[in-house]
């Protein structure tokens, strides 16, 4: 997989937001891990969302492991890292200066907005600028498998 990156108009982007919150507002499922805070789809309750943006954006038809990862003001993720499998990212509430995703290894700089996608190929090294905006930044995470 070549790095992928789109934008369309996702229809179901509002209630995707509302139930994200509803999750966060919980704080079910949420731990802190490099500076952000994620929470996995252990009910499933996400899954159908996943599913729907891969087959939205034409990137196959399975997501597994999918997290949701959310940067409050301050966070960041700046030591790279990389991932085994080919990563979708899908930014459902993004502001301006809320973090730049930085690909090391094809020297892409994505500055994240609401219903940007983007497909990392596995063991592209990666990094998370620091959220310097007031809201929370959140982004759906998966591994794409077929």
């Amino acid at each position: 997989m070549k790095v992928h990156q789109s934008t369309h108009n996702y229809p179901h982007i509002d209630r995707l937001v509302s139930d994200t919150m509803k999750h966060y507002n919980s704080l079910e499922y949420l731990s802190e891990k490099y500076g952000q805070f994620y929470f996995e789809d252990k009910d499933g309750f996400f899954l159908d969302y996943f599913t729907d943006v891969l087959k939205f954006y034409k990137l196959g038809t399975k997501a597994a492991n999918p997290r949701v990862h959310f940067m409050e003001t301050g966070a960041s993720h700046l030591d790279g890292h990389d991932h085994q499998i080919d990563t979708g990212v899908f930014y459902i509430q993004a502001q301006k200066d809320s973090g730049d995703l930085v690909l090391m290894d094809s020297k892409i700089t994505i500055i994240p907005e609401v219903n940007y996608f983007v497909g990392i190929p596995a063991r592209e090294m990666h990094s998370i600028g620091e959220n310097k905006n007031f809201e929370i930044r959140m982004a759906l995470v998966f591994d794409i498998i077929g």
